[in-house]
């Protein structure tokens, strides 16, 4: 009887223990939600006893593990789904009890109400240790699952002891998982990213919509342009990256109410930060759904510009913006990218352009992105309410020019209205210039309709016009379009041949020399010719057993000396071992004498490495050594090398960043339109420790910087530095930089915002160089709504820097005992006799009073009666007296090293004295005992 019993007892137990692990164990703390009926998901499972129930079941003792062999690749995620939508406040995660592998320590939380779209809800590091780690999100969000996404964990590995969701606070405000918003991981990092905009909103100087909310992953927080006046538009933001990357597109998610959203758009892309090329145009459907924009081939670049040519209303917002770097992947079947089948143009990259569209409230409900999502149960159909009258149509705009040779419409399932009898179709370049290519009947049934036209035609247009559809309106199913091959990624072709991607050198007859090669059995499993298959899965590895002693290394032997200017790295998908982390690159002609050309230090993380050399290198051998890898290890999974003449076309190398030299124009005088706390000529004292700051007191901006230079110089731009004191009031935020030949009337040459505070110095570079005397900042908003500058320089290219530089110069140049004066000015050189000559007194020149002055441009005055001397200069006042060594400038009085003296009948005064303070730089030559005077620094 007692054995039964014994039996009877573990069966129980049994049986709670399958019953706590299917049900969930509830919560682990008082703020937690139950877990009951919760389903969990992983990325992946290590062994049976692991797997992601393990997290809800009560006890730490047992946990969740990701795949330990083979060891599968980071990031590591654990997912739950909650019985029925539930609004929840944050997120806890309890390591497993031992700690060690596993454990997170950088991490991102996504919420979904579907299981397909995710919404950012949280993302950020976390101690390595075991205590549990609570994740709050600032807002009670409605969801049903939410996924833990381990960026970076302990070994390398994802585990979890137990996850929970936390109940909703009273204090917080409740909102549902905004549809549309998905976190992509092929995404560039936004580390170091910065956002320049045409202008952002902002009230008594004080912004009120940052460019900071677009890289928040925060769909509730949004940037709103500024509206100051017409001339604003088109609006445009452009992506400073802190270094030239590669980029395969452009992601754009409009404000959830679609207040402001772009409908036409442009992007520019320059890989130097000065210099754009128009990459990619086109239209996004009305709706408020991410737009992803893939480019016709990868780019190099340091900004890309996104011009929002017509927008919705008369600002334009958007909630999130971020680059693409990585390449599509061919299987994503996502909407508008479904892949094509044999015969078929791909649909990725496609939009449109309709007649009309049906709407509810104004929200598109049958929208054309319908026909490329691979269901014939969502269809696009024209407005119903009211009825838009025909012809309808629906245009496919191409993501570049592709050749087409056929069409293939898909009518909705049920044939019912805007189901099309009669057609035409037509081809364009350029949307105003149409050729028909087909016309003709369609029966009224649910048959897919196949158009083969006579020939292909090159097209980027490609318009359906419905004559004739059921009721009176017209809709479709699904569209495709018939090439003569399926379009395969650009990329993935250009890699697999040896094809460069742009911006490049071509891999092809490229071979290896390496420090060791990971073996198995004297064959290499891990050879560094994976380094150039275009797949980051494969990797050239170290020597393992035995373990290969550091420094490693892997040199690129290429089939013929070519110009090199910088080195891309790719690490393996996982981080793993060999992972590069410090390194050297340097180039060889011999693979005997090598030139270091970089080192520096790497963050261990999966994104892509660029390096630009500070200029372009000749070279047949390319070495990176590898200073420190994780393990002590060397990998890489991909390596390419990029083209120096590419570079050297968009300006990157040091030679053509020579084209721009940023000067401190010399006598130029700064004015402000208010008042100022320090005044406005500090900004261009050359002086990085002192600055600008307007008038501390509520709305005292906006507010205009006028600068007057000496000389009408041609500039390209200005460099605006920050005070460097670590206070960033008074950042400037949104400012106007307007030209002006007299000083009156203005024309507005660039509009200028930032997104990020910090005390690097900014280049803001104009469409075109300008010509001009006179330069006016416009100043609407600054950080806490002040204005500061610590210093404003003007960007010249090297031939406009050099002759405006020559001809600006003034030169004068005396000799002591000599009545010769050598005066260049205006580009005019002469030479002019006083009729005293230049001494010496007591260590110091005299000079003739008006000789040298007059030359200047001074107006002299002499009040005899009481031997006073006045000095006056568009710029300055002097006063002197003879046997005074007080002198006054500008009413603030100065101590000379001699008085003004009368020698000969004729006044002297101190020449360095007198010109360093009209502005002027003094040189003494000992040996010739020749003085120079100019108004540039040597």
């Amino acid at each position: 009887m007692r054995k039964i019993l014994s039996i009877l007892m573990a069966l129980v137990i049994v049986t709670l223990m399958f019953s706590t692990v299917s049900m969930g164990a509830g919560p682990m703390a008082d703020d937690e939600l139950s877990t009951d009926g919760w389903k969990m998901s992983a990325s992946s499972v290590n062994v049976n006893q692991e797997t992601p129930e393990k997290a809800i079941d009560g006890s730490l003792s047992s946990y969740w593990h990701s795949l330990i062999e083979p060891k599968a690749p980071a990031p590591h995620y654990i997912q739950l789904e909650m019985r029925e939508a539930t609004a929840i406040s944050g997120y806890r995660y309890y390591p497993r009890k031992q700690g060690g592998a596993g454990t997170c320590t950088n991490y991102e939380v996504l919420v979904s109400l579907d299981g397909e779209s995710f919404e950012l809800a949280a993302r950020g590091t976390c101690s390595n240790d075991t205590s549990p780690k609570t994740i709050n999100f600032g807002a009670n969000i409605v969801c049903k699952y939410v996924r833990f996404i381990m960026i970076n964990s302990n070994a390398g590995y994802g585990a979890a002891g137990e996850v929970r969701v936390l109940a909703p606070k009273d204090t917080l405000k409740t909102r549902e998982v905004i549809p549309g918003m998905i976190i992509h991981k092929d995404e560039i990092s936004i580390e170091g990213m910065e956002i320049e905009a045409s202008g952002t909103y902002h009230e008594k100087g004080i912004i009120r919509n940052p460019l900071g909310n677009l890289l928040d992953s925060n769909r509730d927080t949004y940037w709103k342009s500024s509206d100051i006046n017409e001339e604003q538009t088109p609006h445009f933001l452009t992506i400073v990256l802190p270094k030239s990357t590669k980029v395969f597109g452009y992601r754009y998610t409009p404000r959830t109410n679609g207040e402001g959203a772009c409908s036409a758009y442009e992007i520019w892309v320059s890989a130097d930060g000065k210099n754009f090329n128009k990459i990619k145009e086109g239209v996004f459907g009305d709706d408020v759904n991410e737009k992803e924009i893939w480019f016709d081939a990868p780019v190099i670049a340091k900004k890309v510009k996104f011009v929002m040519k017509e927008v919705k209303g008369s600002f334009a917002m958007a909630s999130e913006i971020r680059l693409i770097g990585e390449e599509k992947k061919a299987d994503n079947k996502d909407a508008g990218n479904v892949e094509a089948t044999t015969g078929e143009l791909s649909t990725s990259g496609w939009t449109f352009i309709t007649s009309s569209t049906n709407s509810s409230n104004g929200v598109p409900r049958e929208k054309p992105e319908n026909v490329i999502d691979g269901s014939a149960e969502s269809h696009w159909h024209t407005a119903i309410s009211p009825k838009a009258e025909g012809p309808h149509f629906i245009t496919v705009v191409l993501p570049n020019v592709q050749k087409v040779g056929g069409y293939i419409y898909t009518p909705r399932s049920n044939m019912g209205a805007g189901t099309v009898t009669k057609y035409e179709i037509s081809v364009s370049l350029d949307n105003v210039n149409y050729t028909k290519v087909a016309e003709g009947d369609w029966r009224h049934d649910a048959q897919v309709k196949t158009v083969e036209f006579e020939k292909s035609y090159d097209a980027k247009y490609v318009k359906l016009t419905i004559l004739e559809g059921v009721g009176g309106f017209g809709s479709a199913a699904e569209i495709r379009l018939i090439g003569s091959t399926v379009t395969a990624s650009s990329e993935a072709v250009q890699e697999t041949t040896g094809e460069a991607a742009t911006g490049e050198l071509s891999t092809s007859g490229w071979t290896f020399i390496t420090s060791s090669t990971n073996s198995s059995n004297g064959v290499p499993r891990e050879k560094p010719e994976n380094v150039i298959d275009g797949s980051a899965e494969s990797h050239w590895h170290t020597a393992i057993s035995p373990k290969a002693e550091g420094p490693h290394f892997i040199t690129v032997v290429l089939p013929n000396v070519q110009k090199v200017g910088g080195y891309i790295y790719t690490p393996r998908s996982n981080m793993g071992a060999g992972t590069v982390t410090k390194y050297e690159i340097s180039v060889s002609l011999d693979n005997v004498n090598y030139t270091k050309v970089a080192e520096g230090d790497w963050r261990h993380d999966a994104q892509v490495k660029t390096v630009e050399f500070e200029k372009s290198y000749d070279a047949k051998y390319v070495k990176l050594t590898i200073l420190e890898g994780v393990g002590g290890f060397g990998s890489a999974a991909e390596i390419r090398l990029i083209d120096a003449s590419a570079i050297s076309s968009a300006g990157t190398t040091a030679e053509e960043e020579e084209k721009y030299k940023t000067a401190l124009f010399p006598g130029t005088t700064v004015k402000s339109s208010g008042k100022s706390e320090n005044i406005p000529q500090l900004m261009v004292d050359g002086d990085a420790g002192s600055y600008w700051h307007s008038e501390v007191k509520p709305e005292n901006l906006p507010v205009n910087l006028d600068f007057e230079f000496s000389y009408t110089y041609t500039i390209s731009g200005i460099s605006y530095l920050p005070r460097q004191d670590g206070n960033f009031a008074g950042y400037f935020q949104e400012f106007y930089i307007y030209t002006s030949d007299d000083g009156e009337n203005f024309n507005l040459v660039k509009k200028c915002s930032f997104a990020q505070i910090n005390a690097l110095e900014k280049e803001i570079y104009f469409d075109e160089p300008v010509k001009t005397k006179y330069l006016r900042i416009y100043l609407v908003a600054g950080n806490g709504g002040y204005g500061t500058c610590a210093e404003l320089g003007f960007i010249q290219t090297t031939e406009n820097y050099e002759r405006d530089y020559k001809l600006a110069e003034e030169i004068y140049k005396l000799q002591i005992d000599s009545k010769d004066i050598y005066v260049k000015k205006n580009g005019v050189e002469k030479t002019v006799k006083t009729d005293v000559a230049p001494y010496i007194y007591e260590g110091s020149t005299m000079i003739p009073l008006r000789g040298l002055l007059a030359e200047m441009g001074a107006e002299i005055t002499w009040i005899s009666d009481i031997q006073r001397i006045e000095v006056k200069t568009d710029k300055s006042f002097l006063e002197f007296r003879i046997e005074d060594d007080e002198a006054f400038m500008d009413s603030v009085r100065y101590s000379m090293p001699v008085a003004p003296q009368i020698t000969e009948g004729r006044t002297f005064i101190p020449l360095r004295f007198v010109s360093e303070n009209l502005g002027y730089y003094v040189y003494w030559n000992g040996e010739t005992r020749e003085i120079t005077i100019t108004n540039y620094e040597q």
